[in-house]
């Protein structure tokens, strides 16, 4: 008999055969290990073309993701043609489905708000604004970076004053 394990093909002999899962004395070794049933073939041939199946189906995945990708940035690419809006690489989706969607809600969120646009806009749909335009949305002025009014030094804070 003979087994697929990772991208070998060895000869193995089965011990005790489970549901799901054998154990086998696997390779020249005879080292014990549980081994999927479907990675378990009667001659080598099939183990071989089980390989190269795995190995095929992988490729292929492979190269979905990579045309999922492509297509995607082309999506945020023309969105940001369109609109303006710049999505940061690690806010994208990278299936087609959902960059969809979620370019379908950056437009909602973000299409009466221009100011944002030239921003990188995150998940959230928020963007930091610069320190000065949080400062005064928050009613800060730049005198608040000195000491507030009513407290004194010398009032608890050093132990080194204090004899």
């Amino acid at each position: 008999m003979y087994c697929v394990l990772g991208d070998k093909v060895l000869q193995c002999e089965v011990k005790r055969k489970d549901e799901r899962m054998s154990v086998c004395m696997v390779g020249a070794g005879a080292k014990e290990q549980r081994v999927p049933n479907n990675c378990i073939f009667l001659n080598e041939q099939e183990a071989r073309e089980c390989l190269k199946k795995k190995r095929r189906s992988q490729q292929e995945e492979g190269q979905q993701v990579a045309n999922n990708v492509q297509r995607c940035n082309e999506l945020y690419e023309e969105l940001f043609n369109e609109t303006g809006i710049e999505v940061r690489m690690i806010d994208r989706q990278w299936t087609i489905n959902m960059a969809t969607k979620h370019i379908t809600s950056l437009k909602k969120k973000l299409a009466d708000k221009p100011e944002m646009h030239a921003k990188n806009v995150s998940k959230a749909f928020q963007a930091a604004p610069s320190k000065k335009e949080s400062d005064i949305r928050r009613g800060r002025s730049g005198f608040d970076k000195r000491q507030a009014p009513g407290k004194s030094k010398g009032q608890g804070g050093s132990k080194r004053g204090n004899k």
